[in-house]
């Protein structure tokens, strides 16, 4: 796993300003800030800033400067937003996991925002603004905060929800592959694998490989939806179409090439919740 893979993999542990904890993936943070709710929210942030001129930032400069002012300022700030967070991330990594208070992550952000913006608005009019004065910041800090505390109690969980959503359903449309030796193959491709003494035979939709391996080596790449083993000796997928029956005394499946497949005692269990759950999601597939 590289480095960046390991960061991907990191949580932030964060408290809003009533106490009350929640965690953010870093992986997932990019996806939270261009969700199309974030995105709204963040217009409507833009105008109230503007409109209310909390630090007074009209006293300072003209408008179309001030304007600007609130368009770098908040550019910033959500540009920093990210690389606080793996910042906050690494530390409760490495050291004592003491979640950090939301209104400390955004004096930390905030802070370098005001001072780009105030310093682009000091170039353009040659004037020196004093948006930085104790009175003014703490009045811009107590407009701010607010606002993240409500994206982050109201807001985030639904972008949360609906961006792990997305990403559920964007894996489960993308073809799953195994290695076999050097080949990748799509798992939907396979129909069944079948244990030889020290080779594996998988059988495609129209031809077969034999290879060197061990099945359990090959279960191991599969997930849950991509089939079941029935048997020690057997792997099987769901595009194989099974379906139970018996033959004498012992249980079998049927696939749809007609082949046989042994059912052990012990997963017979596990065979026929399987075969029900594809059956529940063919209907709902097929309702939508």
């Amino acid at each position: 796993m590289t480095k960046n893979s390991k960061r991907n993999d990191l949580d932030v542990d964060l408290m809003d300003t009533l106490g009350r904890r929640f965690d953010v993936k870093l992986n997932d943070v990019p996806d939270h800030l261009l969700h199309r709710s974030t995105l709204l929210y963040y217009v409507l942030c833009a105008l109230i800033l503007l409109a209310t001129d909390a630090p007074g930032v009209l006293d300072s400069y003209p408008l179309s400067v001030a304007v600007l002012f609130w368009v770098v300022g908040f550019a910033t700030y959500i540009a920093l937003y990210p690389p606080a967070l793996l910042t906050v991330a690494l530390l409760q990594s490495r050291f004592v996991r003491i979640p950090m208070p939301m209104p400390v992550l955004c004096v930390l952000t905030l802070v370098p925002s005001v001072g780009l913006a105030q310093a682009v608005g000091d170039a353009l009019t040659g004037s020196e603004s004093h948006v930085f004065a104790p009175t003014r910041f703490l009045t811009l800090l107590l407009t701010v905060h607010p606002m993240e505390t409500i994206y982050s109690r109201f807001v985030l969980p639904k972008v949360k929800e609906q961006t792990t959503s997305a990403k559920a359903r964007a894996l489960l449309q993308k073809p799953r592959c195994v290695s076999v030796g050097t080949q990748r193959l799509e798992v939907c491709r396979i129909l069944h694998v079948a244990a030889q003494e020290h080779f594996i035979r998988i059988q495609l939709e129209d031809s077969h490989i034999l290879h060197r391996a061990r099945l359990s080596d090959f279960v191991a790449q599969t997930e849950p939806q991509d089939g079941i083993q029935p048997h020690r000796s057997w792997w099987v997928s769901r595009s194989a179409k099974p379906r139970l029956d018996r033959d004498g005394q012992r249980h079998v499946l049927i696939l749809e090439d007609e082949t046989v497949v042994p059912v052990a005692r012990s997963r017979l269990r596990a065979i026929e919740k399987w075969l029900k759950d594809d059956d529940a999601n063919q209907h709902m597939a097929a309702a939508e």
